[in-house]
């Protein structure tokens, strides 16, 4: 998690993308900035995160606020389709 308004919180979050694929390589990760209440003060650019995506491999990235808390419950709903599928597809790897 990223927080939209500080740019160097994108900085730190590549250490712990970094750390989380040392631990195992084909981790599922779900990019998300906070703050999108406070897009006027936004500081890191939609175009800075698709970059990151991009650099870091990463496909799944969302923005929330959790002050409203808009799209939190879409999160949470997110992130668990995409450990299911992990979940899944390594059981499919088991029975061939």
């Amino acid at each position: 998690m990223y927080d939209i308004t500080n740019a160097q919180t994108l900085k730190r979050l590549s250490e712990w993308v970094q750390l989380a694929k040392n631990y195992k390589e084909d981790v599922p990760i779900l990019l998300v900035g906070n703050k999108i209440d406070l897009e006027q003060k936004r500081e890191v650019s939609k175009e800075q995160i698709e970059r990151f995506k991009v650099n870091n491999k990463i496909s799944e990235s969302m923005e929330i606020s959790l002050e409203t808390g808009e799209n939190v419950e879409e999160m949470f709903l997110r992130l668990t389709k995409m450990l299911l599928n992990k979940l899944d597809g390594k059981k499919r790897k088991k029975r061939k």
